[in-house]
């Protein structure tokens, strides 16, 4: 069977712990640098039991894995990236940028960046479900410097694009990046 229809198996019994185990390899698979292998955990069909576990909060730590495994996805092709948008992706992945939970609250924005940088229609999309207004409000009431680094790339990613957003769609994101960057610690002086 090997390694990975072992994980793919663990993923579909029953037992949590099972499913957890599972959740964590193929997430640690899609974690590698180069080449990981998107293309077949959409084609052995993981992506629709992915998004029911994040969309489950009985056990979070399931949910983050996931999550993170799901932002990976996303962070693959345009055609990669739609297997996620056609399951309800995008509205799942805006509803988690509420989450109190720090790790899925850093995933969530690295999903949300990966797919808006994707393509415009992706972008509106997320816009259009208040994805920006949920990213302005993490960077305006956070003191984490990762939670403002990748908020402002995710939003720096909603703000891009050709043709542009409209300006009045982006313009509550234009005062936090200004802000977030002349206070920050991450940028040279």
């Amino acid at each position: 069977m090997g390694v990975f229809g072992e994980l793919i198996a663990a993923i579909n019994e029953p037992n949590i712990l099972r499913q957890h185990y599972g959740m964590i390899g193929v997430r640690k698979i899609l974690s590698v640098p180069e080449n990981p292998p998107i293309q077949a955990v959409i084609d052995s069909g993981l992506v629709p039991r992915m998004i029911e576990y994040v969309k489950q909060s009985e056990y979070p730590q399931l949910q983050l894995e996931a999550t993170w495994a799901l932002t990976n996805v996303a962070s693959g092709t345009t055609v990669q990236c739609q297997s996620i948008i056609d399951k309800g992706g995008i509205p799942l992945f805006v509803e988690l940028l509420k989450s109190s939970n720090p790790g899925i609250l850093e995933q969530a924005i690295w999903a949300i960046g990966n797919i808006s940088s994707d393509c415009v229609f992706y972008r509106d999309t997320i816009i259009k479900a208040g994805g920006l207004l949920n990213l302005v409000e993490i960077v305006e009431r956070t003191s984490d410097e990762t939670l403002i680094k990748h908020g402002c790339w995710a939003l720096s990613n909603l703000c891009r694009g050709s043709p542009l957003p409209k300006y009045e769609q982006i313009k509550t994101a234009i005062p936090v990046l200004c802000r977030a960057i002349a206070n920050s610690r991450l940028v040279d002086r």
